[in-house]
């Protein structure tokens, strides 16, 4: 009793710290990189390393849909609604409609596997439940957000990720599936501990109200879901395709390489959110050019790091996948059209022009979409050119919309 006293004094101290919270954001963050990446380092079997990205890949899309937009609108309601309580029940009470939904699909799907003996669908099977997981995580955050406990907003989503490092635990005979079942452990706690939160603990289902509040969600969220939908499907897709379409030596290279090249990704994350905030200080309605070289310089440091990363690799660590310098700079270019976009796309923000965002979000992906369906790309270099013609598209887009406004 004195120790549990003791951890609920300490977490009510620091419940809303910015310093805990972003030390659990950074800490997410790495364990999110490091984790698939551990795989192929201690494991060292490419095809459950392909199997885990393809699952994780696949959960990302389906977690943008599967809440119709009801973690992202929970904060927004309660400040309209003017009661925190009120506005997390009701968002509970809705998400117990969906999250029956999930359960029946991924019974479904699960069953469907064993039934026609579909190692595929019972991967499917495994991208739903953590793209529930995913939805419980992102919903119990905002509920923690909303309660006053911010700085342990993350703890469910580390608690994950470490479940994760059972896979590491697993004899040499177990098979890909068995390890790649044990690397989502954490996923499948997640629902099992909440089917017993949302269909046995004494909670009210309010079905009229909990409906409507679906749809208003769903109404308020529709372009922020088409626009993260649109910003993250390339390189997700990408990664699919590469799992059903290429080689199994090229998909496990595809997947590991842009895992290694998303380091510019999130040095854009580190670095824009304190460049951002000179730009919304400031009254100018341009871009800020000094700005963007502090960010540019610091995103250009990065990418050589990583472009000289996989000539090193095949010195120091020859058992990870090998690929050539043409894969090498297009995986590159990709990723800084990308972030830059990223970087221009906050001045719109700032403006409110979120729309704009969401046109240039649906062309370049329809562009990407285009170049799959007709081109088929049959080698992972076609598929980094299409990729790239993705991203050009979009940073340019955005460039001419802060040009004409």
């Amino acid at each position: 009793m004195y120790l549990i006293n003791i951890v609920k004094s300490v977490i009510e101290r620091h419940a809303g710290s910015v310093w805990v919270a972003t030390t659990f954001s950074y800490i997410d963050r790495i364990m999110a990189f490091i984790m698939p990446l551990m795989v192929m380092k201690v494991i060292k079997k490419p095809e459950i390393y392909n199997s885990i990205e393809y699952v994780i890949s696949l959960s990302i899309l389906l977690s943008i849909f599967i809440d119709l937009g009801l973690k992202n609108y929970l904060i927004y309601f309660a400040r309209q609604l003017g009661h925190k309580e009120r506005a997390i029940l009701l968002s509970i009470s809705a998400f117990k409609i969906l999250f029956g939904l999930h359960v029946l699909a991924i019974l479904g799907v699960l069953c469907s596997s064993y039934f026609f003996q579909d190692a595929d669908l019972y991967l499917v099977s495994l991208a739903i439940a953590r793209a529930s997981a995913l939805t419980i995580i992102g919903l119990s955050m905002q509920t923690m957000i909303l309660s006053g406990y911010s700085a342990f907003s993350l703890v469910l989503s580390l608690v994950n990720w470490i479940l994760c490092g059972l896979c590491f635990l697993a004899p040499s005979s177990f098979s890909t599936l068995g390890i790649t079942t044990l690397f989502f452990t954490g996923s499948f706690l997640i629902v099992l501990s909440s089917i017993f939160f949302v269909f046995i603990a004494d909670l009210k289902l309010e079905m009229r109200k909990s409906f409507s509040h679906l749809s208003e969600s769903l109404q308020w969220g529709w372009p922020i879901l088409l626009s993260a939908a649109a910003g993250m499907a390339v390189a997700n897709v990408s990664k699919i395709y590469a799992f059903n379409d290429l080689s199994i030596e090229e998909s496990v290279a595809f997947s590991f390489w842009m895992r290694i090249f998303s380091l510019i990704q999130l040095t854009h994350v580190a670095v824009i959110s304190v460049l951002v905030i000179q730009i919304y200080d400031s009254s100018h309605k341009g871009i800020l050019w000094g700005n963007f070289q502090r960010y540019i310089n610091c995103i250009l440091v990065i990418a050589l790091f990583v472009v000289i990363l996989p000539f090193c690799s095949q010195i120091f660590l020859p058992t990870f996948p090998i690929i050539g310098w043409v894969e090498i700079v297009s995986l590159a270019s990709y990723f800084i059209f990308w972030v830059i976009g990223a970087y221009f796309e906050t001045y719109l923000i700032k403006n409110a022009k979120n729309l704009l965002i969401l046109k240039a979000s649906i062309i370049s992906f329809s562009i990407y979409g285009l170049g799959i369906f007709f081109a088929g790309p049959s080698s992972m270099l076609s598929l980094i050119w299409i990729m790239n013609a993705s991203a050009a598209c979009y940073t340019g887009l955005i460039a001419l919309s802060l040009i004409e406004k």
